[in-house]
């Protein structure tokens, strides 16, 4: 059986895109979760930029930067797949 082996390529850094609703406190917003290092962002719904939340964390990424290296859609969630000096720089890791 053969095994994953990245030591031929940088590694990347994934980040879990969710949506989250309305309250009766807070209005929609947006988050990017790192799950290797347990680190989460949230970020309020910018009415002006589009309705996905792809839309929306693209926006705050383009902002600060941060190249999208892939991304990936399932139900009402997305990965994205960034560089990984960019994961550590947009955590503060």
């Amino acid at each position: 059986m053969k095994t994953l082996n990245n030591s031929h390529k940088s590694q990347d850094f994934s980040l879990l895109v969710k949506y989250h609703g309305p309250t009766n406190y807070k209005g929609s917003r947006v988050s990017i979760t790192s799950k290797r290092f347990n680190k989460k962002l949230t970020f309020s719904w910018d009415y002006s930029n589009g309705t996905s939340s792809l839309d929306q964390i693209g926006s705050i990424l383009i902002e600060k930067e941060i190249d999208v290296l892939s991304y990936s859609e399932f139900g009402g969630d997305a990965i994205i797949m960034i560089p990984w000096e960019d994961g550590i720089k947009l955590f503060n890791i």
